[in-house]
């Protein structure tokens, strides 16, 4: 296969010459022979005519001339048809080739688009990620159990402890007792609406109450499931 054209079809002209020489020296030999023949008879039976005149030329001669000439033309007319078939292969084969660059071309392009979106994506999640981390109000994400599954320091800083000892305690004990049917109020705001907002005191590890604005909204998946939900602390108790 040579530029996607089949070797067969490349090499049909000079196999159809090879085809028209090897015709010519089986059959010249066999010409001759038969010309030699009747020139023979001609001048033995008149010396004083010419050699080769047309009742001299025997049947066996014509028939093998005539074999020649179709042989020949015969070569001829499929070399000419093997021609047309390689000239359009060579064609669609150009078409091809541009087609394939053309799809490498778009390759290129769409892999370098991905590689945009992908930085981009990265670095905006990088960006929010920094953000949440160094923002002054608490951010809590929550399951559907009510299981804190993540927090920014300054949710933890807000009632002065650290990650470590908020899970060893159990913060059912910080609420007020006068807040302590916040978890129900916020569930049952969560699931009607999906936007719950409420005031709500903590105790401080220092021993006095802190007073937050929380505001939590519900986390749905692409199936519109309520997965858990976002919770935004802020301290207010200097406004109190």
């Amino acid at each position: 296969m040579k530029g996607g054209i089949p070797q067969a079809f490349v090499s049909w002209s000079s196999l159809s010459r090879k085809m028209l020489l090897q015709a010519l020296l089986l059959l010249l030999p066999a010409v001759f022979k038969a010309s030699g023949e009747t020139a023979f008879k001609s001048v033995a039976s008149d010396i004083g005519s010419p050699v080769f005149t047309a009742g001299a030329v025997s049947p066996t001669f014509l028939i093998l001339l005539g074999s020649l000439l179709v042989i020949t033309f015969v070569i001829l007319f499929f070399s000419g048809k093997l021609r047309i078939a390689n000239r359009e292969l060579r064609n669609r084969n150009r078409q091809i080739e541009e087609i394939n660059n053309n799809l490498e071309k778009s390759n290129r392009e769409l892999a370098l688009q991905k590689d945009a979106i992908t930085k981009e994506y990265s670095d905006s999640e990088k960006f929010y990620s920094m953000l949440i981390q160094s923002a002054d109000d608490g951010v809590s994400f929550y399951d559907r159990d009510w299981n804190l599954k993540f927090a920014n320091p300054a949710f933890f800083s807000l009632i002065g402890l650290d990650q470590k000892e908020y899970f060893s305690i159990d913060t059912h004990n910080l609420i007020h007792e006068d807040d302590r049917d916040y978890g129900k109020r916020r569930m049952e705001a969560l699931t009607e609406g999906g936007f719950f907002e409420s005031e709500l005191r903590l105790k401080h590890s220092a021993g006095h109450f802190i007073t937050l604005l929380t505001r939590s909204v519900a986390v749905k998946n692409d199936n519109n499931e309520v997965i858990g939900s976002l919770t935004i602390s802020r301290d207010i108790t200097g406004f109190k």
